[in-house]
């Protein structure tokens, strides 16, 4: 599991440093952009990348998305977290 901001998965796309043993990628903290998340899944091995979304005075998500490898890229915070408000 890599847990990080997408421009942190960019410079390490970049180096080709996503090491073989990720099957996940968590990104939040910025904007992800389709052309990344191709990217990640045309040069690494991961098998789902998720987009997690909050506002900057929380600490806990409040939306998400998992797009597993060869389903449609979707550039979206997602959906809300159930049981969450």
């Amino acid at each position: 599991l890599i847990n990080t901001v997408p421009s942190a998965l960019a410079a390490l796309l970049e180096k080709n440093a996503v090491p073989a043993s990720a099957s996940i990628i968590n990104l939040a903290g910025e904007r992800l952009k389709a052309s990344l998340i191709e990217k990640a899944f045309g040069s690494s091995r991961i098998e789902k990348l998720c987009n997690l979304y909050a506002p900057s005075e929380t600490t806990t998500y409040s939306t998400w998305i998992c797009m597993p490898r060869g389903e449609a890229v979707v550039e979206t915070i997602g959906r809300p977290i159930a049981n969450t408000r």
